[in-house]
């Protein structure tokens, strides 16, 4: 896969946990360690959810190391994006593959697949919940469309829609979508499916 489609795919990733963060329940505690909340989000041992946070949270520590700032996914339709720039294209694809990120959305969309309808119904409504959420934090949020199987909540391949940021966030850095899953499984724990 091309750093293009990939970076993409990671933008994927890292929407796609937006609801994950609340997707699974055990006895293990996942934590966004550049977020100065005590929260936590309950996560099993070994689930494709909890692969995905270790990723994610590998991904972002990996551009902090290369003192790369994440400005997007490259734009090969705008040849004069800074997200271009030769530099900034191989910090993604040498955190990308350090982290395993790519690896990691597709078991959890594997995992996706084999939601039952009622799960899927209960993740739709987790979603529009913490889309609420983060709407009231200031950040630009598209109208869902279901995918093929009715889901409000899967992102995949380079159907990431646009979440426009409040001023001073990005989508990588921020804990709004992480906060926003725990606020949202706490006022509704059964709204995602395990």
């Amino acid at each position: 896969m091309i750093i293009r489609g990939g970076t993409r795919v990671a933008l994927a990733v890292i929407l796609t946990l937006t609801v994950a963060g609340a997707c699974s329940s055990g006895s293990s505690k996942a934590t966004d360690s550049s977020d100065s909340t005590d929260e936590t989000i309950p996560l099993a041992r070994d689930n494709p959810t909890t692969k995905m946070f270790a990723a994610l949270g590998s991904f972002r520590s990996c551009l902090e190391s290369e003192n790369v700032k994440f400005i997007g996914a490259p734009d090969p339709a705008d040849p004069s994006s800074p997200t271009n720039d030769p530099n900034y294209i191989q910090a993604l694809t040498t955190c990308a593959a350090k982290s395993n990120i790519l690896q990691a959305q597709q078991d959890q969309q594997a995992q996706w697949d084999e939601l039952t309808p009622a799960e899927i119904k209960d993740g739709n409504e987790g979603f529009l919940a913490w889309r609420e959420c983060m709407i009231g934090r200031g950040w630009g949020m598209p109208e869902p469309k279901p995918d093929e199987k009715g889901r409000l909540f899967a992102f995949g391949g380079t159907s990431a829609p646009a979440f426009d940021p409040p001023p001073g966030e990005d989508i990588v850095s921020t804990g709004d979508y992480q906060e926003c899953a725990v606020e949202t499984s706490k006022t509704n724990p059964d709204a995602f499916p395990d």
